[in-house]
């Protein structure tokens, strides 16, 4: 432990604290980004249910809550949003039941990229940042103390 004390690792010790600090960041992050997912995975869900058992159409990929929610995380945040022949799931569905269902696909996409990740990613920022500040802070109470120290055995 005295060995992270040295100078080399002042960054690691940074990248740690800041881990540690977002965890929280972290969780709430999580919650806001499922809930727009969640809604927009209940709207097609209900709006698709009809259609879930036309396969090849992209609407059996909304049939259930569960998969409609993984579908649309899918398509949202891992940026994955195809069928297993590799075409896309929105295309199809809003070639097969109308230009709403790629409205939808579009408003979401712009909403949770532009906005909602932008946030997130600032908040983290912002908190390695006060992170960084606790760190240096703490480094320059060790140096004052460790001088106040040396200032008294010398002086005895």
């Amino acid at each position: 432990l005295q060995l992270l004390k040295l100078k080399l690792f002042k960054e690691l010790l940074m990248m740690i604290n800041g881990a540690l600090g977002g965890l929280k960041t972290l969780l709430w992050a999580m919650l806001l980004i499922a809930v727009p997912i969640y809604i927009v995975a209940l709207v097609l869900r209900d709006s698709l249910d009809q259609y879930s058992t036309n396969k090849g159409s992209g609407a059996e990929y909304f049939s259930s809550v569960p998969l409609a929610f993984f579908t649309i995380f899918r398509c949202i945040v891992a940026g994955s949003c195809d069928t297993q022949d590799g075409k896309p799931i929105f295309v199809l569905v809003s070639q097969k039941y109308g230009w709403m269902y790629a409205l939808i696909y579009c408003v979401t996409v712009v909403v949770m990229t532009f906005g909602l990740f932008n946030v997130i990613v600032a908040i983290f920022i912002e908190n390695t940042l006060d992170a960084a500040k606790w760190n240096d802070a703490k480094q320059k109470r060790q140096r004052l103390m460790d001088q106040a120290m040396f200032t008294e055995r010398v002086i005895e």
